[in-house]
């Protein structure tokens, strides 16, 4: 050193020279070496040093060597990082020191073998909507006008039960006037009997029969004026309250009804799953007001037309449960679960990562 120092000193004539050097330890876990250097700083000698300079002097090596040997390290090629790296791992495996790092690692290790080769069930989820496995609607008879209404949706019924009422007085007044009319169809009868007027007997008759026919049927569409529920259940849509007064055609739907014993569930199912279900598959669903219970059920029809909702193409599929749970009603949603078998847990984990992969590589290279 005290060589190098005069011969710098004797090439470039400068009398003063501090020599600083610095060291850069090991990288902890054994990747990079120790670095080690020396910073020289020279003044003239008629000068002299400053004693501020010197201070800044003895301080700068230990920040700018740190500096200088990062930059180098990280200008290596990267296989050279890489093989640093690998060292690096092997060391705080294999070296002294570090374990809770060793401890994490053997927790990973056997997360990823129990995932390798630990088998689940493999599930298909989707939302859920319960259905009434009937849903009767029910139509106004005759063109009127409502009267009353007893019912609305969103109410439980008896089999028989009024839910609403027509007007019927014109088909009243109808009903009277061809009783009326048969009366004196009848009194024609008579008559034509009394004088031996067979042709009049017989066109007498069958006016009756034809007033007595128009009567039936002016009276049982009065029986009709009573909307009854065919069936206990309930009320699904219609609200006829709103409407006393008000106008009904022949035919428009008045109420839909559903029993309460007899439900189906519908699945949504992303178009990426479908190709796993297939009818017979068994599975559960929970509900959102009935988070407590789970009813199993038994996958019935899988249609093969898809809809788009939310962005996503999905197909509507249709189940049967398998246990009578109370509180059901038409209308409760939540999340059904169809368990197609038995599969490793990385690809269930993973499945989807893998499928979008292929896809994209498909779309990108077309293999």
């Amino acid at each position: 050193m005290r060589r190098d120092r005069a011969t710098l000193a004797r090439d470039y004539g400068n009398g003063l020279i501090l020599s600083v050097p610095f060291a850069m330890p090991a990288h902890d876990g054994g990747g990079d070496a120790a670095e080690h250097g020396v910073f020289i700083f020279e003044w003239p000698e008629d000068t002299g040093v400053d004693p501020q300079a010197e201070v800044l002097a003895s301080a700068l090596p230990a920040i700018l060597g740190h500096a200088l040997v990062t930059k180098r390290r990280q200008e290596r090629p990267l296989h050279r990082r890489v093989a640093d790296a690998g060292r690096r791992l092997m060391h705080r495996l294999f070296g002294p020191r570090h374990a809770a790092f060793k401890l994490g690692s053997l927790a990973g290790l056997a997360v990823l073998l129990f995932a390798l080769f630990a088998t689940g069930d493999f599930r298909i989820s989707g939302d859920a909507t319960l259905e009434g496995r009937v849903r009767r609607l029910i139509v106004a008879p005759f063109d009127g006008f409502v009267a009353s209404a007893q019912a609305r949706a969103g109410q439980v019924v008896k089999e028989g039960e009024t839910l609403a009422t027509l007007d019927d007085r014109e088909l009243q007044l109808e009903a009277s006037r061809w009783s009326s009319q048969q009366n004196q169809y009848n009194q024609q009868a008579n008559d034509a009997e009394a004088q031996r007027n067979l042709a009049q007997i017989q066109i007498a008759r069958a006016q009756s029969q034809q007033a007595e026919a128009q009567r039936r049927l002016s009276e049982s569409m009065m029986a009709k004026a009573q909307v009854r529920a065919p069936f206990a259940g309930l009320i699904v849509s219609g609200d006829l309250s709103q409407q006393l007064g008000g106008a009904v055609r022949k035919g428009q739907s008045l109420f839909e009804i559903a029993p309460l014993d007899a439900y189906r569930i519908v699945l949504q199912v992303a178009e990426s799953d479908i190709a796993h279900l297939k009818v017979g598959q068994r599975g559960e669903l929970v509900l959102t007001a009935l988070p407590d219970r789970t009813i199993p059920f038994k996958v019935t029809l899988i249609t093969a037309v898809a809809h788009a909702e939310g962005g996503r193409n999905l197909f509507r599929v249709e189940a049967a449960p398998e246990a009578e749970v109370p509180d059901l009603r038409p209308g409760m949603a939540g999340i059904g679960k169809v368990t197609v078998g038995e599969e490793r847990l990385v690809w269930i984990w993973s499945r989807r990562f893998i499928e979008w992969s292929r896809l994209q590589l498909w779309s990108w290279l077309g293999v």
